[in-house]
């Protein structure tokens, strides 16, 4: 397992996204890490690139890049700002490379730490399929419990989940 003050998160910004899209292997000139090869499906960039164009007002609460040493290890953050019933619905995804390191704990600890600042009283949500895997894995050792079932036309039964409160967040990041 990586020490937390290893993994690094930050926003990510419109140069970022075009960097990544458009000339990934230039990312370590311009912005100091490494980009793997594959990263992550390039659909995410695009959408994210498009909808902070659009939306520069939803800084923080976006997409943010995750690195570890000298390299980008993902992405992640919140599907946008809290909606009326103050819920925040987080994802992430970690580079290929990078997977089974202990990275997806902390970048989801790391978040819950960010949200919780930006909002004290924000109720952190995630979704994934109704299957056990990784990330139902990781969102269980962050504090996260299935809340409801629900029914998608796109991607058939989803688990949502909620994360329990401010535990397991305790500074491990400074922000």
């Amino acid at each position: 397992m990586l020490m937390s003050s290893q993994l690094k998160i930050s926003p990510c910004t419109l140069s970022h996204f075009e960097c990544l899209l458009h000339c990934p292997t230039q990312f370590k000139s311009r912005f100091g890490y490494t980009v793997p090869s594959p990263f992550v499906e390039s659909t995410i960039l695009e959408l994210g690139h498009r909808y902070l164009f659009h939306h520069p007002e939803v800084n923080p609460w976006w997409i943010h890049l995750f690195t570890y040493q000298d390299s980008l290890v993902g992405l992640g953050g919140y599907k946008g700002p809290p909606n009326h019933y103050t819920e925040v619905e987080l994802g992430y995804e970690i580079s290929h490379p990078y997977r089974n390191q202990g990275l997806a704990t902390l970048a989801v600890q790391a978040l819950c730490q960010k949200a919780y600042a930006q909002l004290n009283s924000v109720k952190i949500i995630a979704h994934t399929l109704a299957i056990k895997s990784p990330s139902t894995q990781v969102l269980t050792k962050c504090h996260f419990q299935v809340i409801s079932r629900i029914q998608t036309t796109e991607e058939g039964e989803l688990w949502k989940w909620q994360h329990c409160g401010k535990q397991g967040t305790e500074k491990i990041f400074p922000f």
